[in-house]
């Protein structure tokens, strides 16, 4: 059997990078656009790693917030795990780069794990390189939109005005390593004028798209909003990761009655290996297993029960009446032989 197969349109959520330096508007065009990904009625988390700036917008639109104050990417892991079992429609990572060079970010994993390698780098990279790609995977794998701000670093640019030569800040790559931009449908530029510039995109209908101020960012999220949106449903174990997608698809085989219970058992040391969202994801294709298995059961009574009834209405067939039995065919009963006894009958 091959193990390839016939590439199909299915839907998708939206895993958005939007770069510049301080004061860009990363911020406020990453809350627009999420509104816009998700509609009026759609509930959007922001994860905050710039000391309460995100709160600052809450005139723009309704959305919740969760401030962090150490930066570590299972920090935030978790709060994207929390974000998706809350069921919240998009996730604002506002910033991204604090994972990497902030607090308790990869950068300081990988000094710490060096220092008691006795400086050895490449050691501390065998603890920073897990935790960073842990992190990558998490974003994939999120049920909901996720738009991350990476701050750019920034670099000066001497250039002449009216004569005069004058130093202008600009952005250059973002802080985070090297390539990230890379795991994601769409990567954004923002400068300091406000100019917005699509420097990556699989959506044709968004490549090379510049948008000066004022943004029409809600233009380009109905864009991109309408080109996930076609094509199939997406399948749901899709953002899983590989152990919860195994537990549940084991799960749905043992609805359809199929004998797994030697690979059940093997697949339960996975459970301590998977995240938050996807232990909830598997708590809940065993309950539904369960429903599916009480409602087989419940069926299996009631039609028992039904043919129980059916069973005991069935009335005998009534006695032939005297005058139609046959000659000989039945001898009557001496009264005396029967007296103080139960009636016979001819059943029994």
């Amino acid at each position: 059997m091959s193990r390839f197969k016939k590439a199909t349109l299915s839907q998708a959520k939206a895993r958005v990078a939007l770069t510049g330096p301080s004061g860009a508007g990363k911020t406020w065009s990453a809350i627009k656009l999420a509104r816009a990904l998700v509609g009026e009625k759609g509930r959007i988390a922001v994860i905050d790693t710039e000391h309460g700036s995100a709160s600052k917008y809450a005139r723009l639109t309704d959305f919740d917030v969760l401030e962090l104050h150490t930066f570590a990417p299972a920090e935030y892991i978790s709060a994207l795990e929390d974000a998706a079992k809350e069921g919240f429609d998009a996730i604002v990572v506002d910033s991204l780069s604090h994972a990497w060079m902030g607090p308790g970010g990869v950068m300081e994993i990988v000094d710490n794990a060096a220092s008691r390698s006795k400086g050895n780098k490449f050691a501390g990279w065998k603890e920073g390189t897990p935790a960073h790609n842990a992190l990558i995977q998490a974003i994939q794998r999120s049920p909901a939109h996720v738009i991350a701000t990476m701050r750019s670093k920034t670099e000066y640019l001497l250039e002449e005005e009216n004569g005069k030569t004058k130093p202008k800040k600009i952005g250059m790559a973002p802080v985070q390593r090297e390539g990230m931009e890379y795991e994601y449908d769409v990567a954004l530029d923002l400068d300091l004028d406000h100019l917005l510039m699509v420097t990556k995109t699989r959506c044709e209908a968004l490549d090379r798209w510049v948008l000066r101020p004022p943004h029409n960012v809600e233009k380009l999220g109905e864009i991109l909003r309408a080109w996930l949106s076609d094509g199939a449903p997406a399948d749901p174990k899709a953002t899983l990761g590989s152990e919860a997608r195994v537990l549940v698809g084991l799960l749905e085989a043992i609805v359809a009655a199929e004998p797994l219970a030697g690979a059940i058992a093997s697949a339960k040391k996975d459970w301590k290996k998977m995240s938050k969202a996807d232990q909830a994801a598997v708590t809940a294709a065993v309950e539904a297993a369960k429903v599916r298995v009480g409602e087989a059961e419940r069926a299996a009574a009631e039609k028992a029960q039904a043919e129980a009834a059916a069973k005991a209405s069935e009335q005998p067939p009534a006695p032939a009446p005297a005058d139609e039995l046959e000659p000989g065919g039945h001898d009557e009963a001496d009264p005396a032989d029967v007296a103080g006894d139960e009636q016979p009958t001819l059943f029994t």
